[in-house]
């Protein structure tokens, strides 16, 4: 008896332990945070699909211009020409069509043609690296070639004496009247 008046006395006295009243099990709280997950999956699927400013549509910002500046710019044609004129296009269209031409002579082939015939040679002209069959847009897509592979440091542009046999190269700093007397003489060089 004296026991059990001890064991209540001491229950009454000491605080009451913390005991959860709702005790959670944790495969149920990790399917309810999916669902939730999933729910904002979903709405976020919606919203995206939904017509969005500045990525699907843009504003246009537009102003009538004044109607003096208009009858100033604009020639006077009378209405009836313009609604006839509209009626002539749209009764007998006039289709034409549009086709793109590959380059006739692409610059990458000429780059590689021009590099190969300066390898094997060392030095050549510009006269003697045009292709003849390759006519007028040959020369200018030979052209850029040429300055694409200077621009490559892989060509360089050399003066030769034909008299004396001394080889200079030809500086940007030359005045106008030696490079229109030297131009006969410019050679072009493989550099690698």
């Amino acid at each position: 008896m004296a026991s059990t008046l001890i064991a209540i006395k001491t229950e009454l006295l000491l605080p009451a332990p913390d005991t959860p009243t709702d005790e959670r099990d944790p495969k149920a709280e990790l399917i309810e945070r999916l669902e939730e997950y999933a729910q904002i999956k979903v709405v976020s699927q919606r919203l995206d699909n939904l017509v969005r400013l500045e990525r699907d549509v843009f504003l246009a910002m537009v102003s009538m211009p004044d109607q003096d500046v208009m009858n100033a710019e604009l020639p006077s044609y009378s209405p009836n020409l313009l609604i006839d004129s509209l009626f002539k296009m749209q009764l007998q269209p006039d289709y034409q069509m549009h086709t793109i031409k590959v380059d006739a002579v692409p610059l990458a082939d000429r780059i590689a043609s021009i590099s190969r015939q300066l390898s094997i040679d060392g030095a050549r002209s510009f006269y003697e690296l045009l292709d003849k069959a390759q006519g007028k847009i040959g020369v200018v897509v030979s052209f850029v070639a040429v300055l694409e592979l200077i621009k490559r440091q892989l060509v360089g542009v050399v003066n030769i004496e034909t008299d004396s046999g001394i080889v200079n190269s030809v500086s940007n700093n030359s005045d106008q009247t030696n490079m229109n007397n030297e131009s006969t003489n410019l050679t072009l060089q493989w550099l690698a």
